[in-house]
């Protein structure tokens, strides 16, 4: 054999050997659907897995799983009253993107129900790759604006101061009523009661103590003022009545499970502040 034609046929061989190996577009996405299964936030796998189904012809189909999950993911949103309902209904859309990630309509209803869920962010990444399956869809598009649109408002710094004040509002009607109570080493009691925005504090101090054996029930000292929210923990500082110019800087938890509180003195020096855990 001539050395041409012996170069020649370990060339055909090797391709021979290749294309046997070589693995079909419909394989190479079961392979992507396999590895996003592992990995469902990976945006970069799902864009290469939509645009390996657009390339297979017939088109690939939706999978049974895949129906399931968009049809309990319907029925979830059409009985949503709440965010967490429409959080609900995303989680099985959700589920539905896993099981098909290359059906531009599971991506469009992931995000519509993102968006009613106030996830705007997520909702825009589903839209986008709704948009990659489906590039003509008019009404993807529309909606990918307008939840553009509602992104920038929701993080406008008017939106923004809008939301803490509601969430204080929240944490303070749950702390309504509630009572917090310590007891020092000198027997000396400290309890902070929170009715609607104002605190009271009173500090009551025993009949005999460690260290004043002698001394007798004292009346108790008091001072309130008016919750509110800061850094997510209500607070506020109360001075004390006939307590030689004393404050006391009252800190509320904001799990609302313990208060500390620390004494100011009249040169404005803060203690270290001790912690009351509620009783009720």
């Amino acid at each position: 054999m001539k050395p041409g034609k012996f170069v020649l046929v370990l060339i055909a061989g090797f391709f021979a050997v290749n294309n046997a190996h070589a693995q079909s577009p419909r394989e190479q996405l079961n392979q992507l659907v396999t590895q996003l299964q592992a990995s469902p936030g990976d945006t970069a796998l799902r864009e290469r897995i939509i645009k390996l189904a657009q390339e297979i012809k017939p088109p690939p189909a939706v999978l049974e799983e895949a129906e399931r999950r968009m049809a309990r993911g319907s029925a979830a949103f059409r009985a949503a009253k709440s965010e967490n309902d429409f959080r609900d209904a995303a989680r099985e859309f959700e589920q539905a993107s896993i099981a098909a990630p290359w059906s531009g309509d599971i991506y469009y209803n992931l995000g519509l129900a993102q968006d009613k869920a106030g996830d705007h962010a997520s909702a825009i990444r589903s839209l986008k790759l709704a948009m990659l399956a489906t590039p003509d869809s008019r009404e993807t598009r529309t909606l990918l604006y307008e939840v553009e649109y509602r992104q920038e408002k929701v993080g406008s710094p008017e939106a923004q101061a809008v939301k803490r004040q509601v969430q204080g509002d929240t944490l303070l009607q749950a702390l309504d009523g509630a009572v917090f109570r310590f007891v020092d080493s000198f027997n000396a009691t400290f309890t902070v009661e929170v009715r609607g925005r104002t605190a009271t504090i009173i500090r009551h101090q025993g009949r005999h103590n460690s260290r004043y054996a002698t001394l007798e029930e004292r009346p108790p000292v008091t001072g309130n003022c008016r919750l509110s929210v800061v850094n997510g923990n209500p607070q506020c500082e109360a001075p004390m009545v006939n307590f030689g110019g004393y404050r006391v800087f009252i800190d509320i938890a904001t799990h609302g499970r313990s208060a500390g509180i620390a004494w100011i003195g009249p040169d404005g020096k803060r203690e270290s502040p001790q912690i009351l855990n509620r009783t009720n």
